[in-house]
């Protein structure tokens, strides 16, 4: 049987952090010469462990041919797992006769280390704050009869008081470029060749239709904003808010191109296909210009599945192109934001 799939992946070994968490990210591409959908499948020898490892987004995706899709594995551990070597592989196999065409992957790897031991209330402790209580008790007793011929202690209510109020932290996330600061990918089509651009030598993100100097037909731009979010674990989040309300527009393409859609995808970089890559969540499909968008519940739930970064694709859904004279006469209409434009607003507080 000729083998379907390539499955890359940068390490072989997953390191977990202090909570037990970690993320493997495999790149796999449809080697078979045909289109069709497949599914991807964790497996191990240890049983015990499947529980642990989860895949981000739909198992099962489609492959075009020569198609790329990345998928994301993430390894949460429980407290009382017992500390040792473990390991898993991804497989990738047909929907339609799994057990007739299939991938097997790689073996991948993750150590589990010894637990902490929990520090033990000392005895000596318990002496030393009683007698801090008897001190503070005696001390207030002594005031009490000092001063009771002079004036009348009343009793001050504290219904509706509150004895300490948390302030969640503001915080802002900023943008995290990929190797060579690759910010957006074009799409061009009829005499380019359908090859992809990656914009390296431009300072902005755009998102929509235009073209380049050295292939003008025009093409479909999609942009991919990335938040390095591993830090943020510790937090309870409160609020996130990403801005976008610093965008200049060129022409009008939300009525020439449709909906702009805001959608959460597994974190891939450039050199894998995250523009077809099926979207964990839509969190917006706008028919106007963006200004600030809550995307607080995706980043809460990126944070529960371990992922240590947020990234978020924006794509127009109507850019298409037929032919070389179709790209060539349509109209360039994009919005477009300087690198220092577009943040991630966070209120938190700790855990």
């Amino acid at each position: 049987m000729s083998s379907l799939f390539d499955i890359t992946i940068p390490s072989n070994t997953v390191v977990l952090d202090s909570g037990r968490r970690g993320e493997a990210s495999f790149t796999v591409t449809n080697i078979s010469g045909r289109p069709f959908r497949a599914r991807a499948v964790v497996v191990s020898d240890e049983p015990s462990i499947k529980p642990w490892i989860t895949i981000e987004g739909q198992p099962e995706r489609d492959f075009a041919i020569a198609g790329t899709q990345q998928y994301v594995v993430n390894v949460a551990v429980p407290k009382d797992a017992q500390p040792g070597n473990y390991s898993f592989r991804l497989d990738m196999a047909r929907e339609d006769i799994p057990d007739e065409d299939y991938t097997v992957g790689s073996i991948v790897t993750f150590e589990v280390p010894e637990s902490e031991p929990e520090q033990a209330f000392p005895p000596w402790m318990i002496f030393a704050l009683i007698g801090v209580l008897v001190v503070v008790g005696g001390v207030i007793a002594w005031l009490l009869l000092k001063n009771g011929d002079d004036r009348d202690v009343s009793p001050t209510s504290t219904v509706g008081t509150p004895i300490s109020t948390i302030t969640p932290t503001p915080r802002m996330v900023g943008l995290v470029l990929d190797p060579d600061d690759e910010l957006s990918v074009t799409y061009l089509g009829g005499g380019c060749g359908a090859q992809l651009i990656n914009e390296t030598f431009l300072p902005y993100y755009r998102v929509g239709a235009f073209s380049q100097e050295d292939c003008p037909p025009a093409g479909e731009s999609i942009t991919l904003l990335t938040f390095e979010i591993g830090d943020l674990r510790e937090f309870v989040i409160v609020e996130a808010e990403l801005a976008l309300g610093g965008y200049d527009v060129i022409g009008d393409p939300f009525a020439t191109y449709g909906n702009l859609l805001v959608e959460e995808v597994s974190y891939a970089d450039f050199l894998s296909t995250p523009w077809q890559a099926s979207p964990l969540t839509e969190l917006y499909r706008l028919t106007s210009p963006p200004t600030n968008l809550d995307v607080t519940q995706a980043l809460v739930n990126a944070i529960n599945r371990g992922s240590s970064r947020f990234q978020v694709r924006l794509q127009f859904e109507g850019v298409e192109f037929e032919d070389i004279d179709a790209a060539l006469s349509a109209d360039r209409y994009f919005l477009e934001w300087e690198l220092d434009d577009i943040t991630l607003h966070l209120r938190h507080s700790f855990d």
